[in-house]
């Protein structure tokens, strides 16, 4: 999945980032807003950010915003009672221990499912999360058109649709010898296709495809 860079009134620039570019903005503590319609692919893509932080000297805890948000937690607090790591018996105290030698980064998922009642809880948490952790990368993922996270230094960037070279790819993928029987008929049908941009959208056909 890639991303084209906003400007500040909205506008889409001429700048696409693809997962590297967002890896290597959080490793250097930015802030980013990441905007997409529903089903476009926020959470696929803070997924696969982490993953990817796997791979290096690198944290990156993904961190469901609106049970953060619920809990009045301090975040470290929040994450360390996450049965993954309370199953290793991890505190929050080892969590700042890492903050403190590591990279890290927080991909906060949710920001439009906040509800009303908790959006001022939710502006001053997220202002102490970004003043407590100047060092960490901080991404906020949220549907387009809601109203933009309060993170100070952010820059805003909405994800694309696939392209057809990436349905491909996906379709390749998860039907092997079977890709072209339904390719062609994405490709030939308008609608479909352009349904099928949509990565939640394209999954579900490919599974309704499947089914017979």
């Amino acid at each position: 999945l890639q991303a084209v860079k906003l400007d500040q009134d909205g506008r889409e620039t001429e700048e696409v980032l693809d997962l590297a570019n967002l890896q290597a903005a959080l490793l250097e503590s930015r802030r980013v807003v990441l905007e997409a319609p529903a089903g476009r692919g926020k959470t696929t893509t803070l997924v696969h950010l982490a993953e990817r932080f796997r791979t290096q000297d690198a944290i990156a805890f993904l961190v469901d915003l609106p049970a953060w948000i619920t809990s009045h937690s301090e975040i470290l607090e929040f994450i360390a009672s996450m049965p993954q790591f309370r199953s290793r018996g991890m505190h929050s105290g080892d969590l700042a221990q890492l903050y403190e030698t590591v990279p890290c980064s927080f991909l906060l998922n949710g920001w439009n499912e906040v509800s009303e009642s908790y959006s001022e809880v939710a502006v001053q948490m997220l202002a102490n999360l970004e003043r407590h952790f100047p060092k960490a990368g901080i991404i906020v993922a949220t549907r387009t058109d809601h109203i933009r996270p309060p993170l100070p230094g952010s820059f805003r960037a909405k994800l694309l649709t696939l392209s057809r070279r990436q349905r491909a790819e996906y379709l390749q993928q998860t039907l092997a010898s079977r890709t072209d029987e339904l390719g062609v008929q994405l490709d030939n049908d308008r609608v479909l296709d352009d349904l099928t941009r949509t990565p939640l959208i394209l999954a579900e056909v490919v599974s309704i495809f499947l089914a017979g």
